[in-house]
């Protein structure tokens, strides 16, 4: 988006996806995505059994697209689980059976909604539990951080050369002038 005030919200029964114009930072040139939501997924059992899910609540939806989005979006799921619950959210990988932590510690508000920051679609799992193991999602990188580090570093080190060179210029003893005819 080329505006970073905007925001859009794709609303279905049971979510709701809201780009922000200031998050959307890749292509937004897609053809056709299709963000079509369920409850549940076809690969449920496969998720809960390599979870390793024994109690606990959980809740597992998908989209019909799998993959990036241009940006970072907030997602707004109605479980089933507990208001007040804190939950974990993960992504499932069905071809390696392997778990992304999207977000963790999420307080599930009322209605069972569940609200968490994401930028990617599949299939994925809501759990009061911690699933061991699991990879943890990469988060943007914050090049402003790196570039204020670098320059204290830069300036730490010019501050420390000027006053290396002032101390050598103090130690020396001026000598007296010869006179020589």
């Amino acid at each position: 988006m080329n505006n970073p005030q905007a925001s859009i919200t794709f609303a279905q029964d049971g979510a709701a996806i809201t780009f922000s114009g200031k998050d959307v930072t890749g292509n937004t040139g897609f053809a056709f995505m299709d963000i079509g939501y369920s409850p549940g997924s076809d690969f449920e059992q496969q998720m809960l059994s390599a979870a390793g899910m024994s109690g606990g609540q959980n809740f597992t939806f998908s989209f019909s697209y799998h993959g990036d989005l241009p940006g970072s979006a907030t997602f707004d799921i109605t479980t089933n689980i507990s208001e007040g619950s804190k939950v974990n959210v993960y992504r499932f990988d069905a071809g390696t059976g392997a778990f992304t932590q999207i977000a963790s510690g999420v307080m599930v508000g009322p209605g069972g909604v569940t609200t968490y920051q994401n930028n990617t679609m599949s299939d994925y799992l809501i759990t009061t539990n911690t699933i061991r193991g699991a990879l943890k999602q990469s988060g943007p990188v914050n090049w402003l951080l790196y570039v204020i580090i670098a320059g204290a570093a830069l300036l730490i080190a010019a501050g420390a050369v000027v006053l290396i060179m002032r101390k050598k210029k103090r130690g020396r003893t001026p000598q007296p002038a010869t006179n020589q005819q």
